[in-house]
């Protein structure tokens, strides 16, 4: 997957429900302004290019009426269906936290785990973002970027295989939309911007656009588990891990 500020509008499988989902409300114009090479502007372009087209063929050829109407329906449709995407991944998707680490590129870190299962797999995405394009003060290094992402892969796994991180100021001009969304992630019981402090100081430098897998801590191993290789009986075990009895040779 191409590792860049492109809308990647895939779907999560139905089952699965967000642990802390987005609730943002994508604003068209504010979408259409950072992300102008998605094709909306190339559709904008078609629609009034199209019109008109269709002015002159209403003075030159009224027979084209009906043809230029269907397909000036069906370019609308088109772009309405876009937004449509954009709008189900910010209200659908996880917010996750995000930070400034460059911005000549703008490049966010974002931290989120990956896990489809008890196990924890935790990564850190720096990916591009036209944050020169939102509103608001100019963004600088270690600035919060609140983000929301979709994910990509199968759920029957351990883990999923990557996800789309896209930055909430990249589609709303309200700050109170981002403001709520940064207080939403530090309420969060993961704690996500502890985490993505902690994790952003074991991603390599310097940073460029990818996504890292952390390394993560060993689970403490089980007295009972490492008894029982050495006493086969399992009552004998519990004792013997309960500082009752010897291990019985």
């Amino acid at each position: 997957m191409k590792l860049n500020a492109k809308l990647q509008l895939k779907t999560v499988p139905p089952a699965t429900v967000s642990s802390l989902p987005g609730q943002i409300r994508a604003q068209y114009l504010t979408w259409l302004r950072c992300f102008p090479g998605e094709g909306a502007t190339m559709d904008i372009m078609v629609i009034g290019g199209f019109v008109t087209a269709l002015v002159l063929m209403l003075v030159v050829a009224h027979g084209m009426f009906y043809l230029a109407a269907v397909y000036l329906f069906a370019a609308v449709r088109a772009l309405h269906k876009r937004f449509a995407g954009v709008q189900r991944h910010f209200r659908n998707g996880c917010l996750c936290p995000g930070k400034v680490v460059s911005v000549e590129p703008y490049l966010v870190a974002v931290y989120t785990d990956m896990r489809c299962g008890k196990d924890s797999w935790p990564v850190v995405k720096i990916v591009k973002q036209p944050l020169q394009r939102s509103r608001g003060p100019r963004k600088q290094i270690g600035d919060r970027v609140p983000t929301v992402a979709l994910y990509h892969g199968k759920y029957q796994k351990l883990h999923w295989n990557d996800f789309s991180p896209i930055a909430v100021c990249c589609v709303t001009d309200d700050p109170r939309e981002v403001a709520t969304a940064i207080e939403r992630i530090g309420s969060d019981t993961d704690d996500g911007w502890r985490k993505l402090d902690r994790f952003l100081e074991q991603a390599p430098t310097p940073f460029e656009p990818g996504l890292h897998w952390m390394p993560v801590p060993e689970k403490p191993k089980n007295p009972f588990t490492a008894a029982l290789a050495d006493c086969p009986n399992r009552d004998a075990a519990a004792l013997f891990v309960s500082g009752v009895v010897p291990c019985p040779k």
